[in-house]
């Protein structure tokens, strides 16, 4: 693919589109380390028992992936 003038608009359209993907995919990877490091502080703290935490992170994990 030429960058140029000569680009229509499917192929714009696609750039944008790919860009748009690997900025979602940064701030989900970005989230998803937030999300472990949280998990992992509470339950070292003992402020949340292993299980609850389990299942915290069973209900993040699916509401992620509805999106």
């Amino acid at each position: 693919m030429v960058w140029g003038m000569n680009m229509n608009t499917k192929a714009r359209l696609l750039l944008v589109g790919v860009l748009v993907m690997v900025a979602l995919s940064l701030l989900f990877s970005q989230f998803w380390g937030w999300t472990v490091y949280a998990l992992q502080k509470i339950v070292a703290l003992n402020i949340v028992s292993l299980p609850a935490a389990v299942t915290h992170a069973v209900a993040i994990c699916a509401s992620c992936l509805l999106l």
